[in-house]
């Protein structure tokens, strides 16, 4: 999260000065691979320089977005040929980014410059080309933080959070209170703007998408805990609105640990969550909300570990190192193998993509720079049935 030495609305992220020297995000944050019509895959992520080199003196943060194609050599962790595409003073993380039908790309991230209330959600719509069509900085809302993006059809959807309270949450940093999805169409123009929630200390806003439905995920506060309650909810972004309320799907997640993923092969959801406990979940989830399936006892999904889709099947980056492969189809989530190397993976962002029939590669955010992995599940390690009755999903 950004930080700045000023008393204002975010003290609790002004917090973060205290931890700088154990928060790996002050040396990289946020990480997205995305697909243009006519390149090459490219890797879009936050950096304090390349390679990069923590925080300032003073304890802030300066992380710019840079852009490199996903293949590009990376030597002693500074990948060849990499860019920076949103440059400005203070940090602009973490970096989020999707690309829409049309073929246009959308980049928001919370941003330290020039902000009247400390921070800001900004954002940025390009071509294929990365020739800006409304090109950054464009506002979603000054004072908002820790949002993502996803694409539906030819519009983006921005879920971010609101506001901040002091005190409590992972290392006392506090939490977010609301959470806000707004809409805009391929030329990055405002549709539609939509609370989610209000006035409940809620925070650190992840989404996916098809292109009809967004599933929105969130944490909760809990007060006196060291973890957090995990909701979700389907948005409709052509309406702009829920449909449905939004549910629980569990009391006691790690802070942050939660991703979610859409698979257009089954036109399904796959969100994955660590529990505080350690345990791994994983659920299949309708384009309506319905909850299909759901796994227990899993290896931990990584902290910002993006879930690697390849047709019907789903890779989780896991915080205990290496990668698990589960097979999806409509009304079956079930764990195919776990990648027989396990390397250990950033806590601060990590993305990758089949890169052979059974080859997975993936991209580390660290703190000497990217890191890159080759996993092989030709031979995967084998791995116990994990399902759990319908009772389970209650």
């Amino acid at each position: 999260m950004t930080t700045r030495l000023l008393p204002a609305l975010f003290a609790a992220s002004l917090a973060l000065v205290a931890h700088a020297d154990d928060d790996p995000r002050q040396y990289q944050h946020g990480a997205s691979l995305v697909e243009l019509p006519g390149r090459p895959a490219q890797l879009i992520w936050s950096s304090s320089g390349l390679p990069p080199k923590g925080a300032e003196p003073d304890g802030s943060w300066s992380h710019d977005v840079y852009v490199m194609p996903f293949d590009a050599p990376i030597v002693y962790g500074v990948p060849q040929g990499a860019r920076a595409l949103i440059a400005r003073p203070e940090a602009q993380e973490p970096a989020s980014a999707a690309v829409n039908r049309a073929g246009r790309l959308m980049i928001t991230m919370e941003d330290g410059w020039d902000a009247r209330h400390v921070i800001a959600q900004r954002y940025g719509v390009y071509d294929a080309a990365l020739k800006p069509i409304r090109g950054y900085p464009q506002m979603v809302e000054d004072g908002g933080h820790s949002g993502h993006v996803a694409a539906a059809g030819d519009d983006f959807v921005v879920f971010y959070s609101t506001e901040w309270v002091q005190g409590g949450g992972e290392n006392n940093l506090g939490s977010g209170r609301d959470v806000r999805v707004k809409v805009y169409d391929s030329d990055g123009r405002l549709r539609h703007s939509t609370p989610i929630s209000v006035g409940q200390r809620d925070g650190w806003p992840v989404l996916a998408s098809s292109p009809t439905r967004s599933l929105l995920v969130w944490q909760r506060f809990v007060p006196n805990a060291m973890h957090a309650r995990l909701f979700a909810a389907v948005y409709d972004p052509q309406q702009g609105k829920l449909l449905g309320a939004p549910f629980e799907l569990l009391h006691d997640v790690g802070y942050y640990r939660y991703q979610v993923a859409w698979l257009p092969a089954v036109e399904r959801f796959v969100l994955a969550a660590t529990r505080i406990n350690g345990e791994g979940r994983a659920w299949l989830i309708t384009a309506d909300g319905r909850r299909e399936v759901q796994l227990g006892c899993l290896p931990p999904p990584q902290r910002e570990g993006s879930p690697v889709v390849d047709g019907s099947r789903l890779a989780l980056p896991l915080g205990n190192g290496g990668a698990l492969l589960l097979q999806v189809a409509p009304g079956s989530l079930t764990v195919a193998g776990r990648s027989p190397s396990r390397p250990l993976l950033s806590e601060s962002g990590v993305v990758g993509r089949f890169t052979g029939t059974n080859e997975l590669t993936l991209i580390s955010l660290d703190r000497i720079g990217l890191t890159r992995h080759r996993l092989n599940f030709a031979e995967p390690e084998p791995v116990a049935s994990y399902s759990l009755p319908p009772a389970a999903m209650e």
